[in-house]
């Protein structure tokens, strides 16, 4: 990947209400380089913050199905950074390592249960045609229910946004 296109600040070149609220969000955990290069538009990266954890922490939809919805849209998108993020976070949720593997073949793949098929077609489709067809969200709807259909169609759109926000802002991966 490139150099990244716009400055990765540092802790002391951030508002210090936002620092306080990534640490409450991180904990001791470092900040991730998508956030320092955010903080670039501080009020976007509080707004940011605010959707995108409320969406990971406050959903009530499956996790393990978000980041299999995850997951697949970095595939699609050629992100790196996103999959190198949320395969940990996908393996916490219970994503098992065959789910893992064979996402890519998700539609012959008997290692997804039937909401998660529905949701990975979904992301697929919004990812790849801008949207998803009325059958599938029909589906999502009768094998979920309203509000988790609307979580699960948040996930693939919030993530369709990350994917091309790091790939265009070239924001490199952080050093393990």
């Amino acid at each position: 990947m490139d150099e990244c296109r716009v400055p990765l600040l540092s802790d002391r070149d951030i508002p210090p209400p936002l620092i306080e609220a990534m640490r409450a969000r991180l904990g001791d955990r470092d900040m991730p380089n998508l956030y320092r290069a955010l903080a670039n538009a501080p009020s976007m990266l509080g707004a940011w913050l605010d959707f995108a954890w409320r969406l990971r922490g406050e959903a009530t939809s499956s996790r393990a199905t978000r980041e299999l919805i995850i997951l697949r849209v970095a595939q699609l998108l050629d992100a790196p950074y996103e999959w190198s993020h949320h395969v940990v976070m996908a393996r916490q949720a219970g994503v098992s390592e065959r789910q893992i593997a064979e996402l890519a073949e998700w539609s012959t793949s008997d290692a997804y249960d039937p909401v998660e098929r529905a949701a990975i077609e979904m992301a697929e489709q919004q990812t790849d045609l801008g949207a998803a067809s009325g059958q599938v969200i029909a589906d999502l709807r009768r094998l979920t229910n309203e509000q988790a259909t609307i979580e699960l169609v948040l996930t693939a759109s919030f993530y369709n946004c990350v994917a091309r926000l790091l790939n265009s802002l070239a924001i490199p991966q952080e050093k393990v």
